[in-house]
């Protein structure tokens, strides 16, 4: 699957992986509030990516760097800081 995913696009990788949780809810395998934990995780890591890759949704999974999450901790804390006064990520 991982091989596979890697000529996924973005937004067709999220959409499976959303399905996926939904049928582990359903078979009762995963509880809701971690469900809604993990899609409120993926979609700000998707608004990371979309922040960083113009085609947004439609980037291809393999290109990609891993490389690029380093800076995620930076655009995280300014995201909050330009949302809340003072404030900072817990």
């Amino acid at each position: 699957q991982s091989v596979m995913a890697i000529s996924l696009q973005l937004g067709e990788l999220v959409r499976a992986f959303r399905k996926h949780l939904a049928t582990q809810v359903n078979e009762a395998q995963l509880r809701e509030r971690t469900e809604t934990m993990q899609r409120y995780r993926i979609q700000i890591g998707l608004d990371f990516l979309k922040a960083k890759f113009p085609a947004g949704l439609q980037t291809k999974v393999s290109s990609i760097d891993g490389e690029i999450f380093k800076g995620y901790l930076t655009w995280r804390q300014s995201v909050i800081a330009a949302k809340r006064k003072n404030r900072t990520i817990r």
